[in-house]
């Protein structure tokens, strides 16, 4: 969880697809790999904060395979 006791479902960055999806951060690490979303994709804030800074912008195309 956040120091700041303040919640952060999606971590620090969450990237819609096609405004029907969510591809996110998590404040709960530990559930990584659990069934427990409603279809959106989580990884890990590092992960997620990586894909924003080297790879990611505003339209870009992303392939879920």
């Amino acid at each position: 969880g956040d120091p700041t006791g303040k919640r952060r479902p999606y971590g620090p960055w969450l990237f819609t697809i096609d405004g029907k999806m969510g591809l996110h951060g998590t404040d709960e690490p530990e559930k990584l790999g659990l069934p427990v979303t409603h279809g959106c994709i989580r990884v890990s804030n590092e992960n997620i904060t990586k894909l924003k800074e080297k790879y990611v912008d505003i339209g870009t195309l992303v392939n879920i395979i």
